[in-house]
């Protein structure tokens, strides 16, 4: 797993506004919201915005998504796309 902190500016910019693409696509008001209305963690979204930017994953950053998301088991991605 490759540290956000730590890739290119511009690849964060392309996870940061891949993630907004996507709650403002689905009329939502967080990144949580959007989750709980696709009915997954915030992290499965989260790998999902990496892959679509050709990084198999990377650290959530904490100013994103709070201290609790970051790492947090009960935040786990779902099997679906952790098996993929």
């Amino acid at each position: 797993m490759q540290d956000f902190d730590k890739i290119s500016l511009g690849l964060q910019q392309a996870l940061l506004k891949g993630l907004l693409r996507r709650v403002t696509a689905a009329k939502q008001s967080s990144f949580e919201d959007l989750a709980t209305l696709e009915k997954r963690t915030p992290l499965d979204i989260w790998i999902e915005v990496c892959r679509a930017n050709g990084i198999e994953r990377c650290t959530i950053p904490e100013y994103v998504w709070g201290s609790e998301f970051v790492g947090g088991a009960s935040h786990a991605p779902s099997s679906d796309v952790a098996a993929n």
